[in-house]
């Protein structure tokens, strides 16, 4: 029916000498012809098998078999027909050497869509599918003819078409090889949405598919499974749709009606299910279980209590999260989102699993932990911190996102843009600094720590520790109880250019500053103002001078190392 509500009948009538015509006849809503009835055929003698299908400006198109010159060339004809009845033009719409079983859909945003079976199908040396887009004139195309079928091998025949509430359409068929209907989308340019579904009931043939009122689309078919004693009908509804479904402030189960969805839940403690394809799940602000089953989904979180859960092989999935969040197992990747609430802190983390995870950070200050495996985590701004426990782990950090801290508890070199390495645990590991100004801090164990060409900060912690200064003005921190066993190896230190710090609750009888009559070199304390004492290439701290407590050992240097009073400094160190 076109947009006046009439209706254009086609139908066959015999022209003679084995010939057959397509003739059609106007009839209004009434059921009362208008006009009279006209042939639609005017290019050929035998035509055969008319579809018709009323196109959006009121005007009908009709495809048919043509048969040219009673040759057996059996080819695709069009014929456009106006609303009053008169034959606006005839064209062979596509001609290799057969082409067969023509059928046409009008399309939502005008123009029409006819699809054909090709004997010559797509070089496989198999029949295949053919379709080709007009506009509502009859001007094909810009992209001409082009293949339907992905399939290759075996038959493909048996095609129908229908139109989409979105503008595209779909085309199924029969592919007799496998004994399957296969089916493909397309969107209203020609271009394959998704890939090529199947209706795998048993054994099918003679496929149809019509579009419903709410955007879904059924496609029937026969199980021929048991022919000739039993043949059945079987269908089944498409659904297409790509809005979002969207629940209530209830708590509410919702499932994906379709693969690769968007399912949004509002207030209440909701169930998300997806499907097997690329689903997007959001719970919204209420505590809610999310699954999103096959297919690389994406899950966003605004709630502590939110679980994400996922079986192993159902693709790599992402977690979107404006709350500090913890990856459950089966889950890849962790993005922070900014605050999701007016007031809310961007300073959240990011915790993974066991896999290899992708933990991306907001512009607030995060912690980004990525647990076993071999993972990668990406700061943005803020003062980050990174925590890494495997030789795999990368830290990515741009120029300029902030103060930025790295806490390993196994040998690690800073990368690019990072200014803080913190080793932990008590492993005897190494930590070695960058271009920029590093604080390096070590752990319990004993460590090697080489700040680099920077001016740096170099504290050993526990154990036995060397620090390499190097390049730059670099600044030996002891702020751990001092003794034999924490005394740390100073390689290179650069008198007036260097310095090292003093811990004022380590190194309490020592005032706000080292002053001259407070250093002594020599193998002991002279009096009570004596508390750093270098002897050799030794330091010494002695809390009484010449009293009865014994100096303690904390710093050995280089032999030919040059210092004075003005090269300590003392205060509170913070990392």
């Amino acid at each position: 029916m076109n947009a006046s509500g009439d209706y254009l009948i086609t139908y066959e009538r015999s022209a003679g000498a084995g010939n057959t015509d397509i003739v059609a006849r106007i009839f209004n809503g009434d059921t009362q012809a208008v006009g009279d009835e006209f042939l639609i055929n005017s290019l050929t003698t035998e035509s055969t098998n008319p579809e018709v299908a009323a196109l959006s400006n009121g005007d009908f198109v009709v495809v048919m078999e043509d048969e040219y010159g009673g040759l057996g060339d059996i080819d695709v004809g069009v014929t456009m027909v106006s609303g009053s009845g008169v034959g606006v033009a005839n064209f062979v719409a596509f001609g290799s050497a057969a082409e067969d079983d023509p059928h046409v859909a009008a399309l939502a945003g005008g123009g029409f869509v006819v699809v054909w079976r090709d004997e010559e199908g797509d070089g496989s040396g198999n029949p295949g599918i053919k379709a080709a887009l007009y506009d509502n004139s009859g001007h094909k195309d810009d992209g001409g003819t082009f293949s339907v079928n992905t399939t290759t091998t075996g038959n493909q025949s048996d095609p129908e078409v229908a139109a989409l509430a979105d503008g595209g359409f779909v085309i199924v068929w029969t592919d007799s090889g496998s004994g399957v209907i296969r089916g493909q989308r397309f969107d209203a340019t020609g271009n394959k949405v998704g890939g090529e579904f199947t209706q795998n009931y048993s054994v099918e043939d003679n496929p149809v598919v019509a579009a419903l009122s709410d955007g879904r689309f059924i496609v029937g078919f026969e199980d021929v499974d048991n022919a000739p004693i039993d043949v059945d009908i079987h269908g089944t509804i498409f659904d297409p749709r790509t809005g979002p479904i969207n629940g209530t402030s209830e708590g509410e189960v919702l499932t994906s009606r379709k693969d690769g969805a968007t399912v949004n839940g509002l207030g209440g403690a909701d169930t998300l299910l997806g499907q097997a394809a690329n689903d997007t799940l959001n719970g919204g602000t209420g505590a809610d279980e999310m699954r999103g089953r096959a297919g690389n989904d994406t899950y966003v979180v605004d709630n502590a209590g939110d679980k994400v859960i996922e079986n192993a092989g159902e693709g790599t999935d992402t977690v979107k999260s404006s709350v500090s969040f913890i990856l459950g197992a089966n889950v890849e990747n962790l993005t922070l989102l900014e605050a999701a609430a007016v007031g809310a802190s961007l300073n959240i983390n990011a915790t993974g699993n066991g896999l290899a995870n992708t933990l991306t950070g907001n512009s607030g200050s995060n912690i980004l932990d990525g647990k076993a495996g071999a993972d990668t985590m990406i700061g943005k701004a803020g003062n980050d911190t990174y925590v890494v426990d495997n030789a795999g782990d990368k830290v990515i950090e741009n120029a300029g996102e902030g103060t930025d801290t790295v806490k390993s508890s196994i040998a690690y070199t800073l990368g690019a843009n990072l200014e803080k390495l913190v080793l932990t645990g008590s492993a005897a590991i190494n930590g070695t600094g960058n271009g920029l100004a590093n604080a390096l801090v070590g752990n319990a164990g004993g460590n090697t720590l080489d700040g680099g060409v920077g001016d740096d900060i170099l504290s050993g912690g526990l154990g036995k520790d060397v620090l390499l200064g190097k390049g730059g003005k670099d600044v030996f921190v002891f702020a751990d109880p001092v003794g034999a066993a924490n005394a740390d190896e100073i390689v290179k230190f650069k008198h007036k250019k260097d310095s090292i710090f003093l811990d004022k609750d380590i190194f309490a009888a020592v005032g706000t500053k080292v002053s001259k009559k407070e250093y002594f070199e020599g193998s002991q304390a002279q009096d009570k103002n004596d508390h750093i004492i270098r002897k050799g290439n030794k330091l010494f701290y002695d809390e009484d001078g010449k009293g009865g407590a014994k100096q303690v050992l904390f710093a050995k240097l280089d032999k030919k190392a040059v210092t004075d009073h003005k090269d300590f400094d003392v205060g509170d160190f913070v990392v």
